[in-house]
């Protein structure tokens, strides 16, 4: 039985959403009923995610149907009462919006309780480097988690850090995977001018339009949920000039600063070009031709009419056609100039790239793109060699045996490239033999893997320090 190394963390912090989840399959609902609610004043707060690698997992669904906190007195404050259904691995080192806005009582907290159903996973067999779906049990619907310091909630919003802690969650054994949610829980300080997920910015957020009035926008993510976002004269507009130029349906993708106030103003917003109504986001898993003229995709997100019914780790074909365009997140704007050349083009896709499918159409499990955007993907491993090329740090990571990436592409490290840019998170100082994790854009060049890297991590640790029953 092989343990994962991969977590999840439901961040609250704000007025915007509160919840947190994983996509699933079918499994017994359990509902937190019972007790005695605090009561008082109100702090507004929203409920952000991310999660970090799971070496064969590639896709993990899980619902999360029920957070409720508790004071030293038992009274509780429930953070999620309804059901959310996402997918968990896409949200290696990235923090997303998850629920609609939520007051929770001020006071201090010392335990919660986190009920789950429906869980799914999908891996990549190490044999035949295909996708399979595996056969999922959940062992657990309940962690009760206490914590190793009380939260407070104050007038202030805080953020909240609900973690899975992945590596500790599943266990694949064959093709059986075996869920028991083990969650961490702590508060985050919010920044007064957040740079990152660690303190209150959230990058590469995707959505389609619900509305717009004003200064304001509502995006339906692809968790199904509805957020508010506001704007400013501040707001770095990509694709468009104005607000008016977004219709009901219209694609984008954002970067999101938290307010004290608990509100999400958005920092970017870049509409996808064309007359796209579908998106899909993943893993490439496989391709035809040279260039390459159709591809397999693992979706781990997806929006629009035509990709009701997907599920987490649905594999889908891609065709590239003569008017399909290639382009690099609009996040990571205009990459500087690097020791390399990076391209991405239908003649550099390889499998193990994570992408986004812009398609004006979806059939079944098929669609031709009319853009295929290079997007980030976290990798992990141990550090190799650290030197200098061209002013910026190359770091040679070692992957993890038997993770996706290394079985899809039968590469053994990874070439990282820090430049001036780079939000540096880690907590300790990256040395040779040292476990972390890079978050960027991957490009094959002269058959080295190399990441432009946008945010560097710590590596998966040990379980949390907090008591679990």
């Amino acid at each position: 039985m092989v343990k994962r190394t991969k977590t999840m963390e439901a961040l609250l912090a704000g007025a915007t959403a509160a919840s947190m989840i994983l996509a699933g399959c079918n499994s017994a609902v359990t509902a937190l009923t019972g007790g005695t609610a605090v009561t008082g004043n109100t702090t507004a707060t929203s409920a952000l995610m991310t999660d970090a690698p799971g070496d064969q997992v590639v896709a993990l669904g899980l619902t999360v149907n029920g957070i409720r906190m508790y004071d030293a007195s038992g009274k509780y404050a429930d953070v999620l009462t309804s059901p959310v259904t996402i997918e968990a691995s896409h949200l290696d080192g990235v923090d997303e919006p998850l629920k609609a806005a939520l007051s929770i009582p001020q006071d201090t907290y010392t335990s919660a309780v986190i009920t789950v159903s429906s869980p799914t996973v999908s891996y990549v067999d190490p044999a035949t480097k295909k996708v399979v779906q595996a056969t999922t049990v959940l062992a657990s619907a309940t962690d009760t988690v206490t914590f190793s310091t009380p939260i407070t909630v104050t007038a202030t919003s805080t953020p909240l850090c609900f973690d899975l802690m992945v590596g500790q969650s599943v266990a694949l054994s064959g093709t059986m995977a075996t869920v028991t949610p083990v969650f961490d829980v702590r508060a985050i300080p919010l920044a007064s001018n957040p740079t990152n997920g660690g303190n209150g910015k959230l990058d590469d957020i995707h959505g389609a339009v619900v509305s717009v009035s004003g200064t304001t926008l509502i995006l339906a993510t692809p968790n199904a949920t509805q957020v508010t976002i506001t704007t400013n004269a501040s707001t770095v507009l990509q694709g468009f000039s104005s607000l008016s130029a977004l219709t009901v349906g219209s694609l984008v993708d954002v970067d999101l600063v938290q307010q004290t106030s608990g509100t999400l103003l958005a920092a970017r917003i870049h509409r996808v070009p064309g007359i796209a109504a579908n998106e899909l986001v993943g893993l490439v898993t496989a391709t035809t031709g040279s260039p390459v003229t159709s591809f397999t995709q693992t979706v781990r997100q997806w929006i629009g009419p035509g990709t009701a019914g997907t599920i987490a780790g649905t594999s889908y074909t891609i065709a590239v056609a003569s008017g399909t365009t290639f382009a690099t997140s609009a996040n990571f704007g205009t990459l500087p100039s690097l020791p390399f050349t990076p391209v991405f083009t239908a003649g550099t896709l390889f499998a193990g790239q994570n992408v986004e499918v812009d398609a004006s159409a979806v059939s079944g499990t098929s669609a031709t793109a009319g853009t295929v955007t290079l997007v980030p993907q976290t990798i992990d491993g141990t550090v190799a060699a650290i030197s200098s090329q061209g002013g910026f740090t190359a770091y040679t990571v070692t992957l993890n045996a038997g993770s996706s990436l290394a079985t899809l592409t039968g590469a053994t490290s990874v070439v990282v490239f820090t430049t001036a840019s780079t939000q540096m998170m880690n907590s300790a100082s990256i040395v040779v033999g040292g476990a972390v994790r890079f978050n960027g854009l991957l490009f094959l060049d002269a058959g080295v893997l190399k990441l432009v890297c946008g945010g560097a991590m710590d590596g998966p640790g040990a379980p949390p320090p907090q008591k679990h029953g």
